[in-house]
């Protein structure tokens, strides 16, 4: 979702929500919102995700295609290892 819209506007949207999906699924509530920070971060696919992407799409000098084959390269391993990190921390019992 982040790779439509900006990363802020994405997590003000979801925190909420999974405010109140904690307390119904009785889950610690900074589990779920340290998830969302997290996967809020992962937008390296398109120019809208970060300004610092939007600057350098500007320039004309790197094309959508060129961020997207990056982005994928970056975004896929990130989200892998989110994934075991917090699959580690429920292990481990931390929250």
């Amino acid at each position: 979702m982040t790779d439509f819209i900006s990363n802020t506007a994405t997590a003000a949207m979801f925190i909420p929500i999974l405010l109140g999906l904690s307390v119904a699924l009785n889950v610690h509530p900074e589990l779920l919102v340290l998830t969302c920070g997290l996967c809020v971060s992962l937008s390296f696919i398109t120019p809208i995700g970060t300004p610092p992407f939007t600057l350098v799409y500007a320039t004309r000098k790197v094309g959508r295609r060129d961020m997207a084959k990056a982005g994928i390269v970056i975004s896929v391993p990130t989200a892998i290892a989110i994934c075991l990190f917090l699959l580690a921390v429920d292990h481990l019992g931390i929250f």
